[in-house]
């Protein structure tokens, strides 16, 4: 799958910035449609519990 995807358009979770993969994935879509005049905000609250419990 990753050869038909490519690497670079795979973004992993990570625990302790959950909003990491959102945010390269964001540039990456960037870099798709050729501009940067995109403003994305993403808000993240430490407090709320997730789905799986944790």
């Amino acid at each position: 799958m990753v050869e038909v995807i490519g690497r670079e358009n795979i973004f992993l979770n990570s625990p302790r910035s959950p909003n990491l993969s959102t945010r390269k994935a964001l540039l990456r879509a960037q870099e798709w449609l050729g501009t940067d005049d995109v403003e994305v905000r993403i808000f993240f609250d430490p407090g709320r519990e997730t789905s799986g419990g944790h």
